[in-house]
């Protein structure tokens, strides 16, 4: 068995996490040292010395966060554990974004030590920025005047279809995905846990909740498919598929993946998640889309069953 710290640095070098720390001794140049992955992530190749590679990493911050960065080590001298995300340029990849945080080892006597970790978050930024336009659009859209067509078919909270207005476009996708051979996953979602949020926290937390679950769904739904809310905590989305059920079981595990990365970038106490349920169709299936709508709906419901008794256990 490995010891315990060799399996915490392989589970920190999985992860893309390197560890750092730099010393400010008085009188001479600042050094930095790093563990394999630390270099690999900053693209600094072995060999450099301490110093070298704390001007390879101060350098190459970008102007813009210098104070930020700086905020950040103030705060570890004084004592106080610190964490500040800012672009850095990578050598070979350009603009990344990264993750530090640190704190200061009180047992160095030499002047002052600071030691933490890093990460590469360069893709959780474009995902957070991803959903910052996503929402800044639907919240222009629910600007404009809304029509009283828009009023009869549209969710006034999520800017999506309401059941009426789902049913009517989902109905026409149906029939035309039939009339050209594609198959069809018909899914119907629904919040987990929306009462103790609201009961705990708030109305106010559980629309956030609800307008999210709308955001993400129609990013990942994009222009395949149409997605409603039907009211509460239900929603509902029919999806043109590729193939046939294993990418209906991969937009199942996108929706679950994208939950998971919101998850991440909140400071929620508590964390959001969806069940789905999925009936697919075959062009040739004679179905009406309301059946379809009803088996979906029992395999969420078994789902939800499924969760609830994990959690007794």
């Amino acid at each position: 068995m490995k010891k315990i710290g060799e399996l915490t640095y392989e589970i920190l070098a999985n992860a893309n996490i390197g560890l750092w720390a730099i010393e400010l001794d008085k009188d001479e140049k600042p050094r930095m040292y790093a563990d394999d992955t630390m270099l690999r992530l900053l693209g600094i190749s072995e060999g450099l010395t301490p110093e070298e590679v704390y001007n390879a990493w101060y350098e190459n911050i970008h102007i813009d966060a210098y104070d930020d960065v700086q905020a950040a080590v103030d705060k570890m001298v004084s004592g106080e554990h610190a964490e500040v995300q800012y672009p850095w340029h990578h050598p070979t990849n350009g603009e990344i974004y990264v993750r530090c945080g640190g704190l200061i080892n009180k047992k160095y006597t030499k002047g002052i030590r600071l030691e933490g970790c890093h990460q590469d978050v360069t893709q959780l930024y474009h995902i957070q920025k991803e959903y910052a336009r996503i929402e800044k659009e639907l919240e222009e859209e629910q600007k404009k005047a809304i029509t009283a067509m828009d009023l009869a078919v549209k969710d006034p909270l999520t800017g999506l279809y309401n059941r009426k207005g789902f049913n009517t476009n989902a109905v026409a996708l149906l029939e035309k995905n039939k009339n050209t051979g594609i198959y069809t996953a018909v899914m119907y979602i629904d919040m987990d846990r929306l009462k103790e949020i609201n009961d705990n926290y708030g109305h106010d937390d559980g629309d956030y909740c609800i307008k999210a679950i709308g955001r993400i769904l129609s990013s990942i739904v994009k222009g395949r498919g149409v997605v409603g809310r039907f009211g509460g905590d239900e929603f509902a989305a029919v999806v043109s598929l590729r193939g046939k059920d294993g990418d209906a079981s991969f937009f199942k595990n996108q929706i679950e993946g994208a939950f998971l990365n919101f998850n991440s970038m909140q400071d929620k106490e508590y964390e959001l998640s969806v069940s789905v349920g999925i009936e697919v169709l075959a062009p040739s299936q004679e179905i009406s889309f309301e059946e379809a709508l009803n088996r979906a709906d029992e395999k969420l419901y078994e789902e939800k069953r499924i969760k609830k008794t994990l959690r007794m256990k």
